[in-house]
């Protein structure tokens, strides 16, 4: 209850700041507003950090159990700090090496708890070069040959940065301590993220250590057990063999690990891979008159930019129609696209996700003509101060919310998406204005007087059925373990944390549909998968229906012997390839 206290009129300070950025200010003035909000988001930081570790050190902290994509909750983490690592021009990457678990059982919420503090650090502490996360595995001893084996993954965060002496790594893991005092006041912190981290490790059945050399760089690991998730993969698997099986890639990089990625990923495709790190070295090769399907080069090189190499390639002969990628620093890849745009397939931000890679691949070799791609880390359509999303995407919205100011933030947050919401102050008034409107989304505060978020949303899944109730986000300043789980058990929809910012207030209402025009398949969806796959839209669809057939069979069993682990794992397989097909009601 403290924790919520404290953090109340935080939310109201970052919310406001925010919010005073967007209107027409000087350079001075956007400078102290930038130090007023940077301070709170410092200060909100440090709060949560020593409510963790007052419940750690209280064993009340307690671990989810659920199955997720091990890469995709790497990305996640990378993308928060894709803007801080580009500013410093260092290259952030991750490497999945061969026969890792492509999906496991654990608590991916406290993974990325983990990985957010030593990337964090990383990218800190690196004022040039680049920050990799290794990740490996080994098969638990006696879990040879089983379907989901037990295994031990083991995570480096590996940095090329300043580095730490010796005799000073011990005091990394106590409390409160940082390697000097100069580093607290240079960098600020509570000295407890590492702390945290290794005793979420140690929860997990791992253990947290350090190499370090002063000057040269860190290398922080750690492990953890976990168990592989039904349907998991090793990342060796073959994923589109038919399509990009013997595909001959180029690869232009001079960063030898973001090099090696490429590698890896285009051979786990199936594709024969020739890797150089240079302009000039490409040139030969292609000098030499030995044709590739496609080339993937980055931006920045040695010798020459991406730009000018690629005019040097138009001028080969076997390469004027020679499919291009470029791989372009976040803070590059506008004006990459824009300069140009008739040049590239696509022009894809780094860190590359394998997903997008991947899809770009495959369109490249279907027969669907295609128009140039840019991919930045954001899919998200960009706010800004006069945005149409209240018009190309109607909703009628009730915000429950009891603290004034937070009212305010939210009205104004909305009003800039161009929406105008109805508010209330408690779950009892929610639920009088249900019976006389029929709202499509309720941002729902969890803790309100008279009547609490849960208690109001329980009321409302008790009396209105799925498709005649509105979607219901949870809006709280609570981020302890489970608290999405514990919400979305609860009968949410949807959960966005306090302080709420704008890119993720418009994600969350880009997931919900007006209620009187919702669809079994979302049109703009389905129409991607139709032009990536081509022929092969009508084999896909007919795979997707029989495969759903068993996996609605499989669940029916699992209901009649009331087993919730194989019906969570029935529905869980169902639901992401139901998401890849448009059906987004089965998705979310």
């Amino acid at each position: 209850m403290m924790g919520h206290e404290i953090r109340t009129p935080l939310n109201a300070v970052t919310g406001m700041t925010g919010l005073l950025l967007d209107t027409e200010l000087s350079d001075q003035q956007k400078e102290f507003v930038n130090i007023i909000r940077n301070s709170g988001e410092n200060l909100l930081t440090m709060i949560n950090n020593i409510l963790d570790f007052s419940k750690i050190e209280a064993n009340k902290l307690e671990l989810e159990e659920a199955p997720f994509e091990l890469g995709l909750c790497i990305e996640e983490v990378l993308r928060l700090f894709v803007s801080q690592a580009s500013q410093k021009k260092l290259e952030l990457a991750y490497l999945l090496e061969p026969n890792t678990p492509s999906a496991i059982v654990g608590d991916s919420t406290r993974l990325k708890q983990i990985l957010a503090n030593l990337i964090g650090n990383a990218v800190k502490f690196t004022p040039e070069g680049e920050v990799v996360i290794y990740v490996s595995s080994t098969v638990i001893e006696g879990g040879e040959g089983e379907v989901n084996p037990n295994y031990e993954l083991r995570f480096a965060v590996k940095d090329t940065g300043i580095g730490i002496p010796k005799e000073r790594c011990h005091r990394l893991f106590q409390p409160f301590s940082q390697v000097d005092a100069s580093t607290t006041r240079q960098y600020g912190g509570t000295g407890l993220g590492l702390v945290i981290s290794k005793r979420l490790s140690e929860l997990m059945g791992g253990k947290m250590w350090v190499h370090s050399e002063e000057g040269k760089g860190s290398t922080f690991n750690f492990t953890l057990r976990a168990k592989a998730a039904t349907s998991s993969s090793p990342v060796t698997s073959q994923e589109g063999e038919s399509e990009l099986m013997g595909k001959r890639v180029l690869i232009i990089d001079d960063n030898l690990t973001s090099q090696k990625i490429l590698i890896n990923q285009a051979q786990s495709w199936g594709m024969f891979t020739c890797a150089v790190d240079s302009g000039e070295k490409a040139l030969e090769w292609l000098k030499r008159g030995i044709t590739f399907d496609v080339a993937i080069l980055d931006m920045n090189l040695p010798d020459m930019n991406g730009l000018e190499l690629v005019r040097e390639i138009r001028k080969q002969p076997n390469c004027t129609r020679l499919p291009l990628i470029m791989l372009s620093a976040i803070t590059e890849t506008e004006k990459t696209f824009q300069s140009s745009e008739e040049e590239f397939v696509a022009v894809l931000c780094k860190p590359v996700q394998r997903s997008q890679l991947y899809n770009v691949l495959m369109e490249i070799f279907s027969e669907i003509p295609r128009a140039p791609i840019r991919v930045t880390q954001s899919q998200s359509v960009q706010c800004s101060e006069k945005s149409l999303m209240g018009q190309t995407h109607p909703l009628k919205i009730l915000v429950a919310e009891d603290v004034v100011v937070n009212q305010q933030v939210i009205h104004l947050l909305l009003e800039k998406l161009g929406y105008c919401a109805d508010i209330v102050s408690d779950g009892q008034e929610v639920l009088e204005a249900l019976k006389n409107f029929a709202y499509d989304v309720v941002l729902m505060d969890i803790r309100m007087p008279e009547m609490d978020g849960l208690t109001a949303t329980d009321h409302i899944c008790q009396n209105y059925a799925p498709d005649k109730r509105p979607r219901i986000i949870a809006m709280t300043a609570e981020s302890m373990e489970g608290d999405r789980e514990r919400f979305i058990a609860g009968g949410m929809d949807d959960y966005i944390c306090k302080p709420v910012r704008i890119k993720e207030l418009q994600e969350a209402l880009s997931r919900c549909q007006p209620r009187s025009e919702s669809l079994a398949i979302e049109p703009k969806m389905f129409n991607q998968l139709r032009n990536i796959a081509g022929k092969r839209t009508n084999e896909i669809i007919k795979g997707y229906l029989q495969d759903t057939a068993l996996r609605i069979e499989t669940m029916n069993k699992a209901i009649e012997k009331r087993d919730t682990e194989q019906l969570y794992q029935a529905a869980h397989a169902l639901r992401s390839p139901s998401g890849n097909l448009g059906a987004t009601n089965l998705y979310y």
